[in-house]
Formats: structure tokens, sequence, C-alpha cells
């Protein structure tokens, strides 16, 4: 999670072009790694806030992309 996190603020607090292939390098392997968990919890939720928020997109109260986002964030900005 550091290295992409590093990647996701370099890219996007840089305002440099060349570093924008790295914050999108990292986008796409956070998402995939929380689509990828995001799977498990469904077939076996916990009492965890992913848990939480499956159960929110299986109400229709959240999209899919809400829940991997806000991941995303959450995970990030603890590293930012």
């Amino acid at each position: 999670f550091k290295q992409w996190s590093y990647q996701l603020s370099m890219g996007l607090n840089s305002g440099e072009r060349d570093k924008f292939p790295q914050a999108d390098s990292a986008i796409m392997s956070f998402r995939h790694y929380f689509h990828t968990l995001f799977e498990h919890r469904q077939a076996a939720p916990g009492e965890d806030l992913l848990s939480m928020m499956i159960q929110a997109w299986q109400r229709d109260e959240l999209t899919m992309d809400d829940v991997i986002d806000t991941c995303i964030f959450l995970i990030w900005a603890g590293h930012e």
C-alpha cells in the first residue's frame, strides 16, 4: 500500500505530466486489490467497515465504485 500511495501522491501532487502514468497504475493496483477483497468479504462478511459498505451496496445505497473508491481514499489518506 505504501508504494501505491506514494505513486498516487506523486502523480496528483506534483502536477508533472510524467508522473500521471504512475498515479494511474497505483489506482489500478488499488482497484484490483479492493475488488478482490470485496468479493471475499461478500462471500464471507465480517464485522468490519468493508463488510458494512458491501451491505449498503447490496441495499443499492452505494455503488461498487463508491465502496472501492472509499477504500482507496481511506488507505491513501492514512499514508498521506
